[in-house]
């Protein structure tokens, strides 16, 4: 099983940050924000913030997100505010913190609202959900701690997290698993990680489950198997992770399975993802899996081409 499916396929943005090395190679990523492209230089900075593809370095992940906040790029805004509000690659400063952050929420930043929600009138709902997950209760624990998560306020949202997974909250147990995994709110460790990671895969959980294939295929936190990542990856594919099907079709691709490639695409695609909706087009265009089909080509084309897909635009208007 190959542990890169992919180095440079369309993605949406949001999941590239969570793990840019998994998606694009770090030269490749260098290169896009040294020639100035805001989303390349957020997430650079997310490389540098983490330890992918690079060493570990707050101050040059602070100066990658700036560059890309000055562009306007609101998730690098917020992580600008962040930086200021904790000290974290540049010196403390809440002014500057709310200035960024501001500028994040009028972009719509999901996550800048979410700060600002924490801090607003609508606290009363936080203290009901704090005193009932004071009182025991797995749910408003879940909830509280995926709250402070949303708000970046990562210790406070793993102590309560914790203590839903403990509890044996399904969701609790990989959330609490991506924690260990990224460091957010604990210090990170590939052990716990995994064997997080494992509780929620155990039960079915499908995000679990491909987290789990890319530990063991990498050797993270356990002994590299790559029969275990390729079991894990189509536990989760099955389990629905779009994610997971989208690489299962990617490796079926490699190894010339078309039939089983466009089976997996095919779900991934109508789970909306528009790499796997411009594969499958392709598919259906050149008859590889498939019965060739013109039409179907086209619908395909046309569902990718909605989400942005810029080969699926480029396809419609060469091929219609």
């Amino acid at each position: 099983m190959e542990k890169k499916f992919l180095d440079s396929v369309e993605r949406d943005w949001d999941d590239i940050y969570n793990d840019p090395c998994l998606y694009y190679s770090i030269q490749h990523i260098l290169k896009e924000a040294e020639n100035g492209n805001a989303n390349f230089q957020c997430i650079l900075g997310y490389c540098y913030t983490n330890g992918e593809g690079v060493e570990r370095n707050y101050e040059k992940a602070f100066e990658w997100f700036k560059k890309a906040a000055e562009q306007g790029h609101a998730q690098a805004q917020f992580c600008v505010a962040d930086s200021y509000l904790y000290g974290t690659g540049v010196d403390e400063n809440y002014t500057k913190a709310m200035e960024w952050m501001a500028k994040a929420a009028e972009n719509d930043n999901f996550y800048a609202h979410c700060y600002f929600n924490e801090r607003s009138e609508k606290t009363i709902d936080i203290e009901y959900f704090r005193e009932s997950a004071e009182n025991g209760d797995i749910l408003a624990q879940y909830e509280l701690g995926m709250f402070y998560d949303c708000c970046g306020a990562y210790n406070k949202a793993f102590k309560w997290l914790k203590s839903a997974a403990e509890q044996g909250h399904l969701d609790a147990q990989c959330k609490v698993a991506d924690c260990y995994a990224n460091g957010d709110g604990v210090e990170k460790d590939d052990i716990m990680a995994f064997e997080w990671y494992m509780k929620a895969a155990e039960r079915g959980n499908a995000e679990a489950q491909y987290s789990l294939s890319e530990l063991y295929s990498n050797g993270t936190g356990c002994v590299q198997d790559d029969d275990r990542a390729f079991e894990y990856l189509i536990k989760s594919a099955e389990n629905g992770c779009v994610m997971a099907q989208w690489f299962l079709a990617t490796y079926y691709q490699r190894v010339s399975e078309d039939e089983m490639a466009f089976d997996w695409l095919k779900r991934a695609a109508v789970q909306g993802n528009s790499g796997a909706q411009y594969e499958l087009a392709e598919c259906y265009y050149n008859g590889k899996g498939v019965e060739t089909s013109s039409e179907k080509a086209f619908l395909w084309y046309s569902m990718a081409a909605e989400s942005g897909h810029k080969s699926a635009l480029q396809a419609l208007a060469e091929k219609y």
